[in-house]
């Protein structure tokens, strides 16, 4: 479940680092990086038709979309280029996820249902495209709740 890989390099000076990007493609087939892909792809489809925000439900609903888009897409490179390895700071990530996913879980369930209600009553022109947008907010907040389970779990197996 894991996002990262371990890798040994063996080199003939004996204070050798790895200070340098890897791209670790093996990452997205991972549980977790089939969650971060879900999660990016439903956003891209949340945005595209919940735009133009037409009503203050949807200000907010695009906010929630936008902001957790940027900051899953910045956790995926994390794990995608590996700098959490080229960094060495003694920081436990797993945490630090945990709680950025566990508040964008919350933010999605307030913001696929202002989604849902602000649309049901209106009869505007963009009212299936805000619809469908809000089913996709649904989806993207299960596929955040998952993501939170499983760093949850890996968290509890870290501490063990």
């Amino acid at each position: 479940m894991s996002w990262w890989v371990t890798r040994t390099t063996s080199t003939s000076s004996s204070t050798s680092s790895n200070s340098h990007l890897v791209l670790n493609p093996g990452c997205l087939k991972t549980t977790a990086g089939l969650l971060k892909l879900a999660q990016l792809v439903f956003g891209i489809i949340c945005m595209a038709c919940a735009s133009p925000a037409l009503v203050g439900g949807t200000h907010w609903f695009l906010f929630v979309v936008v902001t957790s888009f940027i900051v899953t897409l910045l956790w995926s490179f994390v794990y995608l280029f590996g700098i959490r390895e080229v960094l060495n700071l003694p920081i436990n990530w797993i945490p630090i996820e945990l709680i950025t996913t566990g508040f964008a879980t919350l933010l999605y369930l307030i913001a696929f249902i202002v989604q849902l209600a602000t649309w049901s009553n209106l009869y505007e022109y963009f009212r299936v495209a805000n619809i469908v947008a809000g089913v996709f907010g649904l989806f993207n907040f299960l596929a955040y709740t998952a993501g939170t389970y499983f760093l949850f779990v890996e968290l509890r197996s870290s501490e063990e």
